[in-house]
């Protein structure tokens, strides 16, 4: 019973890393960021492909992956382009790297697979 809840846990929040990523190609197609559709879809997949991975076989790449969504919000979005809230990536950039230390932190409670 404990198993499946921290199970579904780590499932939440690797669909929360893809809908992190899929937040900044939502404010390309809305605020006029066409000309940076491919990368920011390019993170999506990349995302994606991590939650999937660490739901599958390793766990602690999920707050692997958190943390380097943050890295991303901070190299890739200066806070003068203009699609992405100017707060927005510095406040993700926080975000993200707590919940990233927290699964690393608590990696071998939330993995049943580790």
């Amino acid at each position: 019973m404990r198993t499946q809840s921290r199970r579904r846990e780590l499932a939440g929040y690797a669909a929360g890393l893809v809908v992190a990523a899929i937040l900044y190609v939502a404010f390309a197609a809305l605020r006029q960021g066409f000309d940076r559709m491919a990368l920011e879809s390019l993170g999506v997949a990349v995302f994606s492909l991590a939650a999937i991975a660490g739901l599958r076989a390793w766990p602690a790449l999920i707050g692997v992956a958190w943390i380097a969504h943050g890295a991303w919000d901070l190299l890739l979005h200066p806070p003068n382009l203009l699609y992405v809230p100017s707060w927005y990536p510095a406040w993700c950039l926080g975000f993200d790297w707590v919940v990233g230390f927290y699964i690393l932190r608590n990696r071998r409670a939330l993995g049943a697979l580790e």
